[in-house]
């Protein structure tokens, strides 16, 4: 007997902001808890949510001209690193475990090892913002898939606030702060419709178009 399978994509089942504020009230919730008992697991309950709550608000950086916007995603971020920087090193370690990656020397990138170098010279008890200068720098290299997108977002939402400001985004900038070209760029986003599209470093728009599966044939 043939069974009909729906093979349409499920539509999620929340919105970017939904699950931004989840984790605002679970952020939230943790913060009563620590204000109320002093429990450090509370503590790491708070920073963790605060971390996802900037991640999903800052998921739609690719609104046009909202500076408001982006310098409320700015203060969101920087209050979210503020709360990390209040973790100790075993607290960080334990909230946000490190990726088991051991090939970073053959890739030349960070790896398990290059992220425990970072807390050789650290009092694993002591409170970050008491041992470091710098809490993105000491997070830049730090193998975990949400720091990781923690740290883009924040920097895409910097690098959004200079544009604003009639400045260079920061790969230009840097580009062109060491004397050379800056790469082509295309940029994309999306309209009032939800439609995406791209415009390339002349100002030229392009509509995209989702590729079709190669499984799929046009049936006449």
């Amino acid at each position: 007997m043939l069974k009909l399978i729906n093979g349409t994509k499920k539509a999620p089942r929340f919105t970017q902001e939904q699950l931004g504020d989840k984790h605002y009230s679970m952020a939230m919730a943790g913060l009563k808890a620590y204000l109320a008992t002093n429990n450090r697991f509370d503590l790491c309950k708070f920073a963790y949510n605060a971390v996802r709550q900037s991640v999903y608000r800052c998921h739609e950086t690719n609104k046009i001209g909202d500076y408001q916007l982006y310098e409320a995603l700015f203060s969101l971020c920087e209050t979210s690193k503020n709360v990390l920087a209040t973790l100790t090193p075993k607290e960080i370690m334990r909230t946000f475990p490190i990726t088991k990656d051991y090939d970073g020397k053959r890739w030349e990138c960070a790896d398990y090892f290059t992220t425990m170098e970072k807390f050789k010279e650290l009092d694993m008890d002591k409170p970050m913002y008491k041992q470091i200068e710098n809490m993105t720098d000491w997070l830049w290299g730090y193998r975990n898939p949400l720091l990781q997108i923690f740290l883009v977002s924040l920097f895409s939402v910097i690098s959004k606030l200079r544009q604003l400001n009639g400045e260079d985004d920061l790969l230009t900038g840097f580009f062109k702060s060491q004397g050379k070209e800056p790469p082509e760029t295309i940029r994309v986003y999306k309209d009032a419709q939800g439609k995406s599209y791209a415009i390339d470093s002349n100002g030229k728009a392009m509509p995209l178009r989702k590729a079709k599966p190669r499984y799929l044939k046009v049936v006449k």
